[in-house]
C-alpha cells in the first residue's frame, strides 16, 4: 500500500454487503466475453510492488478481471486509469476496477496482499512487524469473508510472519495461504554464484532456508553448477575458513535488500515472478485449488503479541 508510515486504519467498508458507492471506483469499459471462464485477481496495495504485479498479470493474460485496492483513492484511481489506457495493446482485454472499498474484492480467485507501511532505510523486517500486523489483520479477515474460496498470497514484510498472521486470522487451510518466503533469497544466492563462477544463472542451483531477510541461511551443501556439486570442486566453500572466499556471498545475500532500498527506496521485481510462480499461474491458468511449489523453506519465530489476533 502506498500509505504513509504510521497508518493503522484498515480498508474496511461501512456497508460490507452492499454495492460500493466509492466515488473513486474506476471501471474499465472493456467487458469479458460471457463464454470465457471468469478469473478475478485482487491486489491490496497499489504501491510499487502491487503495480508491478498488476502489470505482469495483465501482460500474461492471467485474469479477466483485476481489482486494485488502496487507501490512497487518488493514486489508485490514477493507476487504474493508466492501466486502462494500455488495454488496447494487451493480448486480451482485462476488466480493471478498484478504489478504496475492500468489498470490490468479492469473489476473487486470488487475493494478493502487497499493502503495508514501507520499510525505512536501515529498518529490519522485524521492526515492521507490529506496524504491519495491526494494519493487515482486519484487511485479511475481510478478504476471507468476501472471497471464502480464494487463495491468499502475502507479499507484505516481514513476509514469513505476515503469512502466519494471514493463515491465523483467515481460518483458511494452509494450502490456501502462501508467502514468497525465501524464494527471493534463493534467487539472490543463485545470481551471486553465477557472477562469481561466470556461468548462466539458470545453471547455478542453490537454496536458502530460514526466514526471509536477515535470518536467512544459505545451504552450501546443496549448491551445484551444471549438475556438479560445488564442494566437489571447492571442498570448503561457504565455511569460515574458506580459502576461495565463497563465504562472502552469505553476507551479500543479506545486504542486497538494504543496498537496494538505500539506492531506490524499495524492491519490487522479484516479487512479481515469485507471485506468479507460487500461486497466481497455477490457480488461474491450471485451475488448481492450491498453490504451486516454491524454492526454499521458511521458518520464523512468531511473537506472543500475535495471540491477540
Amino acid at each position: 500500500m502506498s500509505a504513509a508510515a504510521g497508518v493503522t486504519t484498515p480498508l474496511m467498508s461501512t456497508t460490507a454487503d452492499t454495492k460500493s458507492t466509492d466515488p473513486f471506483v474506476a471501471h474499465s469499459h472493456v467487458q469479458s466475453s460471457k463464454h470465457e471462464q471468469h478469473r478475478k485477481v485482487s491486489i491490496v496495495g497499489a504501491g510499487a510492488v502491487g503495480m508491478a504485479i498488476a502489470v505482469s498479470i495483465i501482460n500474461q493474460n492471467l485474469c479477466s478481471e483485476l481489482t486494485l485496492i488502496d487507501i490512497d483513492t487518488k493514486k489508485v484511481s490514477a493507476e487504474i486509469l493508466d492501466l486502462q489506457h494500455g488495454m488496447g495493446a494487451a493480448k486480451m482485454p482485462v476488466v480493471v476496477n478498484g478504489g478504496s472499498d475492500i468489498t470490490l474484492t468479492r469473489h476473487s480467485n486470488v487475493c494478493i496482499v502487497a499493502a503495508g507501511v514501507r520499510q525505512r532505510v536501515g529498518e529490519s523486517r522485524r521492526d515492521l512487524l507490529n506496524r504491519n500486523a495491526e494494519l493487515l489483520a482486519p484487511i485479511i479477515r475481510e478478504l476471507a469473508r468476501l472471497s471464502p474460496k480464494t487463495i491468499l498470497l502475502m507479499v507484505s514484510n516481514p513476509v514469513d510472519v505476515m503469512t502466519y498472521l494471514a493463515w491465523k486470522v483467515s481460518g483458511f487451510p494452509a494450502s490456501r495461504v502462501v508467502g514468497s518466503g525465501t524464494t527471493l533469497d534463493s534467487s539472490r544466492f543463485r545470481n551471486l554464484l553465477s557472477k562469481r563462477l561466470n556461468v548462466p544463472v539458470t545453471s547455478a542451483h542453490a537454496y536458502v532456508i530460514g526466514e526471509h531477510g536477515d535470518m536467512s541461511v544459505p545451504v552450501w551443501s546443496s549448491v551445484n553448477v551444471f549438475g556438479t556439486q560445488l564442494r566437489y570442486l571447492y571442498p570448503k566453500a561457504g565455511t569460515p575458513n574458506d580459502p576461495d572466499r565463497f563465504n562472502e556471498i552469505s553476507g551479500q545475500i543479506v545486504r542486497s535488500a538494504a543496498d537496494l532500498i538505500a539506492a531506490k527506496g524499495y524492491t519490487s521485481w522479484y516479487e512479481v515472478t515469485s507471485c506468479l510462480a507460487l500461486c497466481v499461474t497455477p490457480r488461474l491458468r491450471l485451475n488448481d485449488d492450491s498453490c504451486g511449489g516454491g524454492v526454499g523453506v521458511s521458518v520464523c519465530v512468531v511473537p506472543r503479541s500475535f495471540e491477540r489476533f
